[in-house]
């Protein structure tokens, strides 16, 4: 009757391999043993990884909790996390952090309360980590900065 799919899970190449395009975005490559009517490899640009370290990242904060769904969404974040890892991915919340302007962050808002004019300013909120790939700014992050209080 119906036909059952088969397993289309990707298992990634130990080593990573970059195709060099003038102007296009590095690709981590990925080779699939079991399907050898597939293709044999899958192309992911690194803006593309680092879109889902950032969704990644907003999982992981959002399964923080503590409900059945939650710890459902907690290991899924674990296992991207493992999988970003393993492609050189790095994500970086920078809150409660000292703010520098050489940071690699667009700061989207700066927060200023009445009792809090003078000292450092700090990073009270990460609005989009800062994505690394192979040590390298594939993303950068959104921060809201203020000053801490006194």
């Amino acid at each position: 009757m119906g036909r059952r799919k088969k397993d289309r899970t990707l298992k990634v190449a130990a080593t990573r391999r970059t195709k060099k395009v003038a102007g296009a975005p590095p690709v981590v490559t990925a080779i699939n043993p079991r399907q050898p009517h597939e293709p044999d490899v899958l192309e992911v640009s690194v803006s593309s990884l680092a879109t889902i370290a950032v969704e990644w990242w907003r999982l992981d904060r959002w399964a923080a909790g503590s409900d059945e769904a939650q710890l459902v969404a907690r290991h899924v974040a674990r296992r991207l996390a493992r999988f970003l890892e393993d492609q050189g991915m790095e994500i970086v919340d920078l809150t409660g952090t000292p703010y520098d302007a050489r940071l690699a962050v667009e700061v989207v808002d700066s927060v200023r309360s009445g009792s809090a004019r003078s000292g450092p300013e700090i990073i009270i909120e990460t609005v989009s980590p800062i994505v690394r790939w192979n040590g390298k700014v594939a993303r950068h992050g959104q921060v809201v900065i203020g000053r801490e209080e006194s």
